[in-house]
């Protein structure tokens, strides 16, 4: 059950959704766990991971993989297993009951999932995705050891605190 004193909802023309402690401590330790193995060796250069991309020029500096590409079995990893939980009744209904742009949510037929590492001068610039939906779970060790990771949606003067 999704606490809704645990969930922000940003109003502009879509509508942005973010529930704050969406994992819970279990899930947590199990997505850290395969973060930790994959980070950083496994990882991909931007020009190999998949990257937004304006005239000719690569918008980021990371590391990445989809995990999708890497495992051919979902159930074998730790992250496509417990994120299956963004597709749940509790979450379908949250975000239905937020705005009508969402009931096409529930219909989801195709989904990936890509895990991006940055290090202190890595960056992905603004862009505009091709997806339908996106979400979005930040994880890091605590403390945490970095400063920013936020996401900034320029069009509308917003900044979501990573």
């Amino acid at each position: 059950m999704i606490d809704k004193n645990k969930v922000t909802v940003i109003d502009i023309p879509c509508p942005v959704v973010i529930i704050h402690e969406f994992y819970d401590s279990d899930e947590v330790d199990l997505i850290m766990h395969e973060l930790n193995f994959l980070t950083p060796n496994k990882l991909l250069p931007p020009e190999e991971s998949g990257s937004a991309h304006s005239d000719g020029r690569m918008l980021k500096k990371n590391q990445g993989i989809f995990l999708d590409d890497l495992y051919t079995e979902r159930e074998v990893s730790n992250i496509l297993k417990v994120n299956r939980k963004v597709f749940s009744n509790d979450v379908v209904n949250l975000l239905t009951e937020t705005h009508p742009i969402f009931e096409s949510y529930q219909y989801a037929n195709k989904d990936c999932t890509l895990v991006s590492h940055y290090r202190d001068d890595n960056y992905y610039e603004a862009h505009r995705d091709s997806s339908v939906f996106t979400t979005l779970s930040w994880f890091f060790n605590k403390p945490k050891p970095f400063e920013g990771g936020d996401l900034v949606l320029p069009d509308y003067n917003i900044t979501i605190e990573c």
